[in-house]
């Protein structure tokens, strides 16, 4: 896997002579979701210090606390092995959450999505809905990642709608995703021609990706010389099987299941004419900013922040469609990635991580 930037174990970035962000989650840039490590990586650069967070650990403290994702404590691997776990896991996040405010600090929240992109599972589900409210309610500041989104927040819980929020974009991942093979070795490697014209959905293959659909949709309006490449780590058996049997019988589909290194990941990526999402609900979506960053055109939902991202880098870049997918709309995007398009590289000067990390800066500490 190879990346030119890595941030080492949180712990080995810690000083104590610097204010400290306790972070949860947080990865190192090849793990999962880069998001986080980027912005601890540029708070680095401005002299912060992050801790990881963990739930299993109660009554850590800091100057300040980054919560980006919460329901990843019903993914843990030691909270999700019972209700009694995850119950023990959401106390020591919220005991820590408010022992960093009784000390003046700020506790931050990310509002990545109005809500989780898939529902707990059933036997962690009570769980989820008595612990949530109380999580909710111990931030005191919030990141959204457009300012349309800010006015959304109340749809989760009213008591969001009266704290201090700043907003971030999403960063770009020019300078994670830098290393990839060129897109005509990838081609060759598929028994993809180079004349090809090649949709992608590259990444997770998750039911609120609507890749199925995709798969129906691409195979009523595909031409010869049409390629769809579905490449990504699918954990759902039963999508699994369901993808499976969507792909069946259809020479002009390359499916490839499995967990991709990012450098996989953006060589896929590259040797692709643009990536096709299919969103059931989203506020925001780091795929879409993934494939901007790598200088692949879009295909997407008219949905959340999508609708700003789509009015920054033009529509030549970012295609926008009315959901449900239509195999019709289908097939004029791709009709249009037979010409390239006018720019070299979309436009994504907002969202440079160093700008963004400044946002997250006077979050932590502004006003303290």
């Amino acid at each position: 896997m190879a990346l030119r930037t890595q941030i080492r174990s949180p712990e080995d970035r810690t000083d104590p002579a610097l204010p400290t962000v306790l972070s949860y989650p947080l990865w190192t840039l090849h793990q999962y979701n880069p998001y986080v490590a980027i912005i601890a990586q540029e708070l680095q650069k401005l002299d912060v210090s992050f801790k990881r967070f963990r739930s299993q650990i109660p009554l850590r403290t800091a100057d300040a606390m980054h919560v980006h994702w919460p329901e990843f404590v019903l993914r843990s691997r030691y909270a999700r092995r019972s209700p009694m776990l995850t119950s023990l896991c959401c106390r020591n996040l919220v005991a820590t959450m408010e022992r960093v405010r009784r000390n003046g600090g700020q506790v931050v929240w990310t509002v990545h999505n109005l809500r989780p992109h898939e529902p707990p599972p059933p036997h962690l589900k009570s769980v989820w809905d008595h612990w949530h409210p109380r999580i909710v309610g111990t931030f005191t500041r919030l990141v959204c990642l457009t300012e349309a989104a800010t006015a959304q927040v109340a749809q989760i819980d009213p008591r969001l709608e009266t704290l201090p929020t700043y907003v971030a974009p999403h960063p770009h991942l020019r300078d994670v995703y830098d290393s990839f093979d060129p897109p005509e070795q990838t081609r060759r490697m598929l028994g993809i021609a180079e004349t090809d014209i090649v949709v992608g959905v590259i990444g997770l293959l998750r039911p609120y990706k609507g890749v199925v659909e995709i798969v129906r949709q691409f195979r009523s309006v595909h031409r010869p010389g049409e390629r769809l490449l579905i490449a990504g780590d699918c954990r759902d058996p039963d999508y699994r099987r369901e993808l499976e049997e969507a792909c069946r019988d259809c020479p002009a589909i390359i499916l490839r299941l499995g967990v991709l290194p990012s450098h996989e990941y953006a060589s896929l990526t590259k040797a692709c004419n643009g990536l096709a999402h299919n969103f059931s609900a989203i506020l925001n979506s780091g795929s879409v900013i993934t494939s901007l960053s790598l200088d692949v055109r879009v295909f997407a939902p008219a949905l959340g922040a999508l609708h700003e991202l789509g009015a920054q880098v033009g529509a030549d870049w970012c295609s926008l469609f009315q959901p449900p997918l239509d195999g019709r709309v289908l097939r004029e995007w791709m009709d249009r990635l037979t010409v390239p398009p006018p720019s070299r590289r979309p436009n994504l000067e907002c969202n440079e991580p160093a700008e963004v990390g400044k946002v997250y800066y006077r979050a932590f500490f502004e006003d303290r």
